[in-house]
């Protein structure tokens, strides 16, 4: 009973956490909702076929941020125009030949779903087959060819237009990345700082890796700010540092006395201050504590102490040369257009196959019975479609429960509101209304955000049903039938037909954190600074939580149970602590030599292949010490030096907790 409140505890905690108000996500819920009305007028004011599609293409392409909508309008134009071409190219084989537009629609659906997994740019691709099959499904619909064409063409308009719009309006209102991203580090400066100074690291715990994601957001947005191209190196360096202070301090066990606080904090103020005004002056006072302050710590607190003091100092040289505007030269990476593994990892042809299957069936199976309502279970074998199990059940819940929700709310419009509107800025007030709660779900994390997207799909297909008021419920029912059999056909065939399970990929991406880890801790050791290792250290260990906890979803919702899930639960909790512990040690002026780091970087690698093969965790390093027996061997050293020694002894010992919940 204790666990199970525990675990509703845990969901309403997220859930909480999810919705909760972030920097720009209410403008971004303003412009969204106006774009979709925007798109709803002149739809009905030209009578333009599919309103609703319309409608929900603006809802997908706007963003937080101007740089994120323009690359994905982009990707939409390519993508459309690209499925448009095709189509007219394979109706000169099928459109008279039912036998043969089967078989072209399972290739399609194949090369869409494949190319999705293996290059970079999958989304085009999967746009380009989406729009492909869909076109595919409709010739038997359409009475001559003439008119398929027509349509087909009014299906780029319909895709376009939208994204043109949503384009245009956040050129003119949208958020620039550049104070998005200012914005949320000073965020996560604030959260730091409080947590510093309330001696509670909860908070921080929360806040890992988000770091890692400003920093993405900042790659971002070198597409709309020319200064900012040149010296992003440097934005991503003090990012960086931003995610070593957090991993940091999450170690501390309570707070640092006042004296040894105050430098740090004042050196963390004037960090925040160089972000948000790159102009103003850095105060060049030292951030870190006195001898006799740090003597006056416990031993962990003094280390931790000076690692954050050291980590401080980097980033007020590196925002100085921020604002004097140097340029950090770094050669721009070449990106490879297919992933690593697109030729030699099966997942990615079974995957296809899959969705494939899912598809085709679902299409046999309305065409089958003549129910051309139910059209929505393909689109939904579209969009449903990931890689396991988990992460399937978990947008099939997403996906149900929104379009449920969407569909009652469609449903109370029919029947108490539209007879009543007799006018198109009625319905556009309507439309904003409605999209606004979606657009906020929408705009959170990827564990919440679909749902938010169904709600509004539900809601436009029910209520834009032509160019007059709806009063037909059966469309509506219709509709979210056919999204209940589309996932329920991808959840049938994702876990019988070569299943995988997130709990697997879960115990996969932990591995990918340790090996990534023990990098680090390789490159700490020889006094290598590595922004962009400090980061994927984050992103990996951020890609291992998400699957852990889409495991426990594919649990819950399967109602079984496994150790293993609790098993990765306290590895990459484990792991956390031992990245944190490795920056302590990484960030010690003295002491570097004949450290500990090296057996610590082979016990990371051998733990990483143990969570590959499914073994039993390699036995943590020895307890000696550099120096001594333990963290006190040198009484009379200076505070600096009994630090490093203090570091060391932090890191074997939650490399030893480590070993033993990875056991």
């Amino acid at each position: 009973m204790n666990a199970d409140r525990a675990t509703g505890a845990r969901w309403w905690a997220e859930l909480r956490r999810e919705l909760a108000p972030t920097p720009g996500r209410l403008a971004a819920v303003a412009r969204v909702s106006a774009c979709c009305a925007l798109v709803v007028i002149i739809w009905m004011t030209f009578e333009i076929p599919l309103p609703a599609y319309a409608a929900y293409v603006a809802l997908m392409a706007s963003r937080a941020e101007t740089s994120s909508t323009l690359m994905t309008s982009i990707g939409a134009l390519v993508a459309v125009t690209l499925a448009v071409l095709f189509t007219l190219v394979i109706y000169t084989f099928d459109a008279s030949e039912p036998a043969v537009r089967l078989p072209l629609m399972a290739l399609s659906t194949f090369i869409g779903m494949y190319l999705t997994r293996v290059i970079v740019v999958g989304q085009i691709a999967f746009l380009t087959g989406f729009v492909l099959v869909l076109t595919q499904s409709l010739v038997g619909d359409v009475p001559t060819l003439e008119a398929l064409t027509r349509f087909v063409l009014w299906l780029w308009v319909i895709v376009v237009a939208p994204a043109v719009i949503v384009s245009v309006v956040d050129l003119v209102f949208g958020q620039r990345p550049m104070p998005l991203v200012r914005d949320r580090t000073a965020a996560l400066f604030d959260t730091l700082t409080r947590s510093l100074e309330g001696g509670n690291t909860t908070a921080l715990a929360n806040a890992r890796g988000q770091a890692a994601d400003i920093a993405a957001l900042c790659q971002r947005a070198k597409a709309l700010d020319a200064d900012l191209k040149a010296r992003a190196p440097l934005y991503v360096s003090l990012l960086a540092g931003l995610d070593e202070l957090v991993r940091m301090a999450t170690l501390l066990q309570g707070r640092l006395s006042d004296a040894a606080l105050a430098p740090i904090l004042a050196a963390c103020r004037a960090c925040q201050g160089a972000v948000l005004d790159p102009a103003r002056p850095i105060d060049g006072a030292s951030a870190m504590p006195g001898d006799d302050a740090l003597l006056a710590l416990a031993p962990q607190q003094r280390s931790i102490a000076v690692a954050l003091a050291r980590v401080l100092e980097r980033m007020k040289a590196g925002a100085a040369q921020w604002r004097s505007g140097a340029a950090a030269g770094a050669p721009r990476a070449r990106v490879p257009f297919f992933v690593g593994d697109a030729f030699t990892n099966p997942e990615h042809v079974r995957f296809a196959l899959k969705a494939t299957l899912a598809a085709l069936s679902v299409y046999i199976l309305y065409e089958g019975l003549d129910w051309q309502g139910i059209r929505t279970s393909l689109v939904t074998c579209f969009f449903v479609a990931l890689g396991s199990l988990g992460e399937t059940v978990h947008k099939l819940v997403l996906r149900l429960s929104g379009a449920l929700i969407g569909g009652v709310i469609a449903g109370l419009c029919i029947v108490y509101l539209l007879p009543h509107m007799t006018d198109i800025g009625q319905l556009a007030l309507l439309v904003i209304a409605v999209t606004a709660p979606c657009a906020w779900v929408a705009a959170g994390s990827e564990r919440l955000s679909y749902a938010g997207m169904q709600m509004a799909f539900a809601f436009f297909i029910g209520v834009l049903q032509g160019y007059a008021p709806a009063d037909d419920l059966t469309v509506l029912r219709d509709r979210v039938a056919g999204i209940v059999l589309g996932n329920v056909a991808m959840s049938l065939v994702f876990a019988t037909v070569w299943p995988v399970s997130a709990v697997r990929q879960a115990r996969h991406a932990l591995a990918s954190a340790a090996q990534a880890l023990a990098a680090l801790v390789e490159r700490a050791a020889q006094g290598a600074d590595d922004a962009a290792a400090h980061l994927g250290v984050a992103r990996s260990l951020a890609q291992a939580e998400r699957l852990i906890s889409l495991g426990r979803f594919e649990l819950l919702v399967l109602m079984s149970r496994d150790e293993r899930i609790e098993r990765a639960v306290r590895s990459l909790d484990a792991l956390q602590d031992v990245s944190a512990a490795a920056l302590v040690a990484a960030n010690q002026p003295a002491g570097r030599r004949g450290g500990r780091e090296h057996e610590v970087a082979e016990w990371l690698k051998g733990l990483a292949q143990a969570l590959r093969e499914g073994r039993p965790a390699p036995p943590a390093p020895g307890e000696s010490l550099p120096g001594g027996p333990g963290a006190n061997a040198a009484p009379a050293a200076t505070p600096l030096v009994r630090s490093a020694l203090e570091a060391h002894a932090l890191l074997l010992s939650r490399t030893r907790d480590a070993a033993a919940s990875a056991s």
